[in-house]
């Protein structure tokens, strides 16, 4: 059968419409809708004076927050020294940091002696953690002894370093020594070491406003962000660069009256006297003691 000329004709059209939609289509493709390339950018690394501004702060806030309480460098001081202080402030802290904490952090958390009776004369008389241990040991506090500082390309600030301990329970089985012409001195003996720690804080408007810690340190080296529930002369016993160095202290044994809890183990004083301050008390009364052998009897 013949074909009508105009069927052809219009069959003709429609293909070399569509061919030219396809290639128009194919050649002018539409990235309205299309995702834009994401750009990609380097974060730019905080210029050298606002590095040091940055650490300033850093260091700052590392001292306000980790030294507290007897300083590690009057260890050979006398009693009177060591003593730990019965308030702590975080005054020094708030001038550098916004960080918040919980009530159950740090010293002025609640004691345990008023965990069964918070209305009881025990727990009016010791009413913080830091009331508690005081009465378990006679000396504690740490001072911060170095840190490495760096700033991150993100303008937060990396601390590594070190804090020295100081801990000593009580007079409690310390040596005595009796001269020969009627003196009388006994060992003090306080235990000091470092435990290590590293923070990642965030700096806002020169404030700490974040605060990120690697590791497990217990509460004497970060005093106002961890839990006081560990024993810390416990812990004495695993400190890095542990010592227990003694000094003479004229005068019998005092009781220095403190209120132990009988489940909490105290410091174990050390059991031979030795040290430079010892030898002079040994000068003055050879007959009594060797000090080269280390025998603590008397005659």
């Amino acid at each position: 059968m013949r074909r009508h000329p105009f069927l052809m004709l219009a069959a003709i059209i429609l293909t070399v419409v569509v061919a030219w939609t396809v290639w128009w289509q194919v050649t002018h493709h539409d990235t309205r809708n299309q995702p834009a390339a994401r750009e990609t950018r380097t974060a730019a690394m905080p210029s050298s004076s606002e590095q040091a501004r940055l650490k300033t702060i850093a260091e700052r806030f590392e001292h306000a927050s980790r030294d507290w309480g007897t300083d590690p460098a009057s260890w050979d001081k006398g009693l009177t020294a060591i003593r730990t202080p019965d308030t702590m402030s975080d005054a020094a802290m708030g001038k550098v940091s916004t960080l918040k904490r919980a009530k159950t952090l740090g010293p002025d958390a609640p004691s345990p002696w008023c965990g069964d009776d918070p209305n009881g004369a025990v727990c009016a008389t010791w009413p913080t953690m830091l009331d508690y241990w005081r009465q378990q040991a006679w000396t504690m506090g740490a001072r911060v002894d170095g840190m490495d500082v760096s700033v991150n390309t993100d303008g937060t600030v990396r601390v590594s370093g070190r804090s020295r301990i100081i801990i000593w329970s009580d007079t409690q089985n310390a040596i005595t020594y009796r001269g020969i012409h009627g003196g009388e001195w006994w060992d003090l003996s306080p235990v000091t070491g470092t435990r290590t720690w590293t923070d990642t804080l965030t700096i806002t408007n020169g404030r700490i406003t974040a605060r990120q810690s690697a590791g497990n340190t217990d509460w004497m080296a970060d005093p106002w962000f961890k839990t006081w529930n560990t024993n810390p002369m416990e812990a004495a016993g695993s400190l890095t660069d542990r010592r227990q160095d003694g000094i003479p202290v004229e005068g019998q044994t005092p009781d220095l009256g403190l209120t132990h809890d009988r489940d909490v183990d105290v410091l174990a004083n050390r059991t031979i006297l030795s040290g430079s301050q010892w030898e002079q008390v040994f000068a003055r009364d050879p007959e009594r003691m060797n000090a080269n052998t280390g025998d603590s009897t008397y005659d």
